[in-house]
């Protein structure tokens, strides 16, 4: 019975990998895009510079996030920059699978009178022990507030099919992980969810200051909108 599932499974796969493959990929040139995600966080500590998180997900240093912190109803959204990351232990989730946990330090940048006393307040509501007017050091939050981290990679199209395609970028998104995506195809905006299928590095040429990845992404339920811009592309390409 064993094997005649694992038989089953492996047509099933191949079956999906042959519907994949009738799509054929198409390259073009001059498309950009902007890829964004979200990743789920926990808040460890947090000052007027900065926070410290927990999250499953590495954050690469010296990039750019965007950072939501969660109260209620009410969120508190900053932007910083990634100053360290590193692995502090492993966890399991529901299904035992043993998942990483890296804790980062997030530096604010830029912060004005106005977000100073925006995040004034979050601490004032949400830190274990009382504020004074001025602030020292860091503070952690009862309970670890939860936090979403969102990062946005600009991105250029190598590959494109009606059920994927290949992307170069400076990101490292997971394999596995859903992203969101747009980009104009003759002049229409195309939005969409895609599923990351393969991550590569590429060798960095002279002069490049990002690393350069290589991303296969499969498009998630497409609208019939969406699927006819990419029909509509890919036809054009074609002529």
């Amino acid at each position: 019975m064993a094997q005649s599932n694992q038989q089953g499974n492996r047509s099933k796969r191949s079956a999906k990998g042959r519907e994949r493959r009738e799509f054929e990929r198409h390259s073009v040139e001059s498309v950009h895009g902007i890829l964004l995600s979200s990743i789920d966080a926990r808040v460890v500590n947090i000052s007027l510079e900065g926070v410290a998180v927990e999250t499953n997900d590495y954050l690469q240093v010296g990039r750019e996030y965007s950072l939501r912190l969660n109260r209620g109803d009410e969120t508190l959204p900053l932007q910083g920059k990634i100053a360290w990351c590193s692995l502090v232990r492993t966890t399991k989730d529901e299904a035992e699978e043993v998942l990483p946990v890296y804790r980062a330090g997030i530096h604010f940048e830029q912060v004005l009178s106005d977000t100073a006393k925006r995040i004034y307040e979050f601490l004032e509501k949400n830190a274990l022990i009382k504020l004074e007017k001025r602030l020292f050091g860091r503070f952690k939050p009862k309970s670890g507030k939860p936090a979403d981290v969102l990062y946005e990679a600009r991105f250029a199209v190598k590959k494109i099919s009606q059920s994927g395609m290949r992307i170069q970028t400076d990101a490292v998104p997971e394999v596995e992980s859903v992203v969101d995506l747009e980009m104009q195809l003759d002049g229409k905006l195309f939005r969409a969810s895609g599923r990351v299928v393969h991550v590569q590095q590429l060798e960095r040429r002279e002069g490049d200051e990002r690393p350069r990845i290589e991303v296969g992404l499969e498009f998630l339920n497409l609208g019939a909108a969406s699927r006819r811009i990419v029909e509509e592309f890919i036809s054009q390409e074609r002529i």
